[in-house]
């Protein structure tokens, strides 16, 4: 399976009327994978359904204008042009647009092993930012609901500050927007604060 931007360069080389449908389906059915990835790797698995939603959206809408030449502004930048459409469709899944406020569904992104595993399968010493990540796994649920949300949202899903807070606004969790920014910046503060605190605990804890 090609990248969108090879297909769409098939398709700008085609001169076969009758070659074109089948390099535009598989076009689509590319730009789709790619849409999934993206939009995926921003919301969790949790949100499966809303992200074939977003990305079949996208579909009908931008490869349409992808086979007519009008988008992306440049030839070959398709595949970033699609990239860019998926983060904004994830972050969209992640404020609400109109649904509930799907992160606080979410747990935590699952660890990446591919970061952490030795790639000759050989093992090798805990340094110090090993240790703190592992304490930082084992501290994070004791933290407060609220302090969790935050950074659930802020550091795992990318979401502003302010967007967290204009949904607090909304939840009706302050009486202003003002307050509602006030408040999470705040919140967000503390968190940090508290993570510090636990992850010395934690690593000054005698090993088991």
């Amino acid at each position: 399976m090609l990248l969108p931007s090879e297909y769409a360069a098939q398709l700008r080389e085609c001169d076969d009327p009758a070659e074109r449908p089948a390099i535009e389906n598989a076009l689509a059915s590319s730009a789709r994978r790619l849409l999934l990835r993206v939009i995926n790797a921003i919301c969790g698995p949790s949100a499966a359904a809303e992200a074939e939603d977003g990305a079949q959206s996208i579909v009908l809408d931008v490869v349409g204008r992808i086979i007519a030449g009008t988008v992306p502004p440049r030839y070959g930048e398709e595949d970033s042009y699609l990239q860019r459409c998926g983060r904004n469709e994830g972050r969209k899944i992640l404020s609400g647009s109109g649904r509930r406020y799907q992160h606080r569904r979410f747990g935590p992104p699952a660890p990446n092993d591919e970061a952490t595993e030795d790639p000759f399968g050989q093992e090798r010493p805990l340094d110090d930012l090993d240790l703190r990540i592992a304490a930082l796994k084992e501290v994070f649920p004791q933290l407060h609901d609220r302090y969790r949300e935050v950074i659930e949202a802020h550091h795992f899903r990318g979401l502003q500050l302010k967007t967290i807070a204009e949904q607090w606004h909304r939840d009706g969790q302050a009486e202003t927007l003002e307050k509602a920014v006030y408040v999470v910046q705040k919140a967000h503060q503390n968190a940090i604060k508290r993570l510090r605190v636990l992850i010395q605990e934690r690593m000054r804890e005698p090993s088991a």
